[in-house]
């Protein structure tokens, strides 16, 4: 077995790694179909701001590419999660406080 599918985990930025405009990169299907049949978590990063994650997942889609949607972080998205994390966060503090007046 390759040194390098004995990781639990693999995160790949898209453009430029996995694909370079509308093509996916030599080696890419294979690579990540083997990283799958090895049960191997796979990840899709990409800082795009232009593109919502289901497109991101289309798009891969149509080079060929097994992909699904909870396998896509856009910065948005992390951005997204973040604030609503952190508004949980203040709204709780906020709980705390308003009980203690």
């Amino acid at each position: 077995m390759p040194e390098w599918i004995q990781l639990d985990g693999y995160f790949f930025d898209l453009d430029g790694t996995i694909m370079l405009e509308e093509q996916a990169l030599p080696g890419v299907p294979e690579t990540l179909g083997a990283l799958r049949e090895a049960n191997k978590r796979i990840l899709f990063l990409t800082n795009t701001t232009t593109r919502t994650r289901a497109e991101c997942c289309q798009r891969l889609r149509r080079l060929g590419l097994q992909v699904e949607l909870d396998e896509i972080v856009t910065a948005a998205y992390l951005s997204a999660v973040y604030l609503s994390e952190a508004q949980g966060e203040a709204d709780g503090l906020r709980g705390r406080r308003s009980g203690d007046d």
